[in-house]
């Protein structure tokens, strides 16, 4: 995607004077879908606590537990964001807020079991 900036500028003085500069630049910007990045992060967590399961290690799970909790906090979130910069504008009722807050309710008590369970291996 080719962006190109320009800008202008009229500065009036009294009476008679005028001056006007105008500058171009252009940069190359590379979008990633973020769809794409949160299935990358779903995937880390299944990654994280399946490599802890099949090899025992209980901080491998943990961590896994803990990514999985911070994603359930995320995701919502970052579909909200996408619709708020592809539409310009913030539309939600009541109980989408309440959904992000149980969501994120969720997230946070996996979080808490998470971390739990890294200074108790054994829950």
């Amino acid at each position: 995607m080719l962006v190109a900036l320009s800008s202008s500028s009229a500065i009036i003085g009294i009476g008679k004077m005028a001056f006007l500069t105008t500058t171009t630049s252009s940069s190359q910007i590379e979008t990633v879908s973020g769809a794409v990045l949160l299935i990358l992060a779903w995937l880390v967590c299944a990654i994280l606590f399946g490599t802890g399961v099949a090899t025992k290690r209980a901080r491998l799970v943990s961590l896994g537990v803990v990514a999985a909790g911070i994603m359930t906090i995320v995701t919502p979130l970052v579909y909200y964001m996408s619709e708020t910069l592809r539409l310009g504008v913030f539309e939600a009722s009541i109980q989408d807020f309440l959904g992000i807050a149980a969501l994120s309710t969720l997230g946070g008590g996996i979080i808490t079991f998470g971390l739990l369970r890294l200074g108790h291996p054994r829950l």
